[in-house]
């Protein structure tokens, strides 16, 4: 009789089912065991790594292997402020029209080149009719040889001080007045400020000259109307060898001083010295008086008129002429 009469075709399949699912389970099984093998490997890799470079652990010792090298202690770390950076200092004047934040930097030592304004647009010479000249007998030269719709507060021998401490003095007309009386009372839009030759012979500490110099830009501020721009023109250069009270180094370093003040009372520095000095740094000699050095010929007044109309800080309602360096426009 033949053996197919006796099979069970659901028990095979059954069966066949069940021997799949064994093995489907035991492959599973099978990678995942590989797999954290694998991943213990590494891990182990990993740690060996960085415990001991890779190489086989070295059982530490009690003493140290006579070949080990000396041990160098660190550095110290500097006790005193970091030093400053050294500036290039060859190249200024290069950006257009800004706005000065003195919130947002410190100046540390800086060139006042750096600090001055750069050329802009070439302004109309209306742009004067609002401007009051504050300074001595050099700006006194201005009004002789230079701009003849400005106002002036400009006395003989005045130094930083006298312009705020409520003294009495004649003006270019001859008229007694308290300057900075006299300067709220001209109503300016603009205020330039050129001191500094005769406090530089009163005194000979830079830092008590530069102190009037900002008690004096303090009260302007406090007694002007907000909103009028303060120009505060850089120590004119001199004649070389002249007086020793006026030598190149002491003029720079009241000029980087100043110019430092300016940029933390939020006004604008002018670097006159680009007008007035030759290659040498000293004043061209056809811009100063034979008779003593640091007064300007008319010449030189008017190299120093033409540095201003070209170097004024931005402004939508400054009547900039045609052709200017930034502007090429005259406002409507």
């Amino acid at each position: 009789m033949s053996d197919n009469n006796s099979r069970d075709p659901a028990r095979e399949y059954s069966q066949k089912r069940k021997r799949r699912r064994m093995k489907k389970a035991l492959r599973r099984t099978l990678v995942l065991v590989v797999s954290v093998c694998v991943i213990l490997g590494i891990a182990w890799g990993i740690t060996s790594l960085i415990q001991g470079g890779g190489g086989t652990p070295v059982a530490p010792s009690d003493s140290a292997p006579a070949s080990a090298p000396p041990v160098v202690a660190p550095e110290p770390e500097p006790t005193g402020p970091p030093a400053t950076p050294e500036v290039d200092n060859t190249n200024w004047n290069f950006v257009g029209p800004v706005e000065q934040d003195t919130e947002a930097m410190q100046l540390v030592s800086p060139d006042y080149r750096m600090i001055a304004l750069p050329e802009n647009g070439r302004v109309d010479m209306r742009y004067f009719d609002t401007v009051t000249f504050v300074g001595d007998s050099i700006t006194q030269g201005m009004y002789l040889w230079g701009v003849s719709n400005a106002h002036y507060c400009a006395y003989k021998s005045i130094g930083p001080k006298g312009i705020y401490d409520g003294s009495i003095w004649s003006n270019v007309t001859g008229a007694q007045e308290v300057p900075l009386e006299a300067l709220v009372a001209s109503q300016p839009d603009n205020v330039y400020v050129l001191l500094g030759a005769n406090a530089m012979v009163a005194y000979s500490d830079n830092d008590i000259l530069v102190a009037y110099f900002a008690e004096m830009i303090d009260a302007m501020q406090a007694n002007l109307l907000e909103g009028v721009d303060i120009y505060l023109q850089s120590i004119t250069p001199v004649r070389q060898g002249i007086d020793p009270r006026f030598s190149m180094d002491r003029i720079h370093t009241l000029n980087d001083m100043l110019a430092k003040m300016a940029w933390e009372k939020g006004i604008y520095f002018v670097d006159l010295t680009e007008a007035l000095a030759g290659e040498d740094g000293w004043l061209r000699e056809e811009y100063g008086s034979s008779n003593d050095g640091y007064h300007l010929t008319s010449a030189g007044v008017k190299a120093w008129v033409e540095y201003l109309v070209t170097h004024t800080a931005y402004d939508p309602k400054t009547p900039y002429l045609e052709g200017s360096h930034y502007y090429s426009q005259l406002p409507p």
